[in-house]
């Protein structure tokens, strides 16, 4: 779906579409539990499994796109649509950011850890459920 929200320019589907807890999984419990949490043992296979890492690649980068960020360039997109902008999504790019790391992309990390250092110096706030995510 992703390809073909981005193929077709619609950025709002990725904008309201919950998708953050199979697309960039992560080590750490969700509001279910454990069920969505990876463990060492999980990456270590994932890591081995080539379309699961192009997929999640691919993934990042689209997830990006659609805040009008180039995760390869680490830099704002240029000629954005309107919809290609930042939604106030933080626990989404922490996500993303949690499962760059995890999965040892540091390139996509360090862009997507400058994407937020750059939204929180225009005065973007980092907080979800009462919790900082800048930490």
């Amino acid at each position: 779906n992703f390809e073909k929200y981005a193929s077709n320019n619609d950025w709002n589907k990725f904008h309201h579409t919950h998708y953050d807890w199979w697309a960039y999984p992560i080590n750490e419990p969700s509001r279910f539990g454990g069920m969505y949490q990876l463990s060492q043992e999980n990456v270590a296979e994932l890591q081995q499994n080539e379309i699961f890492m192009k997929n999640l690649l691919r993934g990042l980068q689209l997830g990006t796109m659609a805040w009008g960020w180039d995760i390869i360039r680490n830099q704002k997109l240029k000629d954005c649509k309107k919809s290609q902008k930042w939604q106030n999504w933080p626990i989404r790019l922490y996500k993303m950011t949690k499962c760059a790391q995890i999965f040892n992309l540091t390139d996509y990390f360090n862009s997507l850890k400058l994407f937020g250092q750059i939204l929180i110096k225009e005065g973007n706030q980092f907080q979800f459920k009462g919790h900082d995510l800048t930490g």
